[in-house]
């Protein structure tokens, strides 16, 4: 893939109990600018229940819409395996949008962060961790609400 991101580790090991997200969901946060002040776009993804490697796109509240889509992500060592769906479950008719989104990568490095044994104490830091994405071809800035698992 021809755009590189490079994730700043350990940018912001805190919480955010007054997440605009809900607890269990992904907040993605794409901005115009490299100041991180003018926010052009906000995604949310949650896990789906009782499917391995399948999020689907929700609202701020982790509600799923009628009609949302859904896509799996696989963090393999190298390349992770992506694919997107229109269903809101992993089913069905796949779709193809030519690129993966940005966010699958900070979301494959924070699982893997995790399962190196970075232990955060969910009382101390509250629902999610918060990591700052630079992009090596991109003016813009880039923010990741993880929960903390």
């Amino acid at each position: 893939m021809a755009h590189a991101v490079f994730v700043m580790l350990l940018v912001a090991l805190c919480g955010f109990e007054a997440s605009a997200a809900a607890a269990g969901v992904y907040s993605f946060e794409t901005y115009a600018d490299q100041a991180c002040s003018v926010l052009a776009q906000t995604e949310y993804v949650k896990d789906v229940s009782g499917s391995a490697d399948c999020y689907v796109y929700t609202g701020a509240d982790g509600d799923v819409a009628d009609g949302a889509s859904s896509f799996t992500l696989t963090c393999n060592p190298g390349p992770a395996d992506y694919a997107e769906y229109e269903s809101e479950n992993c089913t069905g008719s796949g779709v193809s949008s030519g690129t993966d989104p940005w966010f699958t990568k900070t979301m494959c490095t924070s699982k893997g962060l995790f399962r190196l044994g970075l232990n955060l104490d969910s009382e101390d830091i509250g629902t999610h961790v918060e990591m700052l994405v630079h992009s090596a071809q991109d003016t813009s800035c880039l923010k990741a609400r993880v929960p903390v698992q």
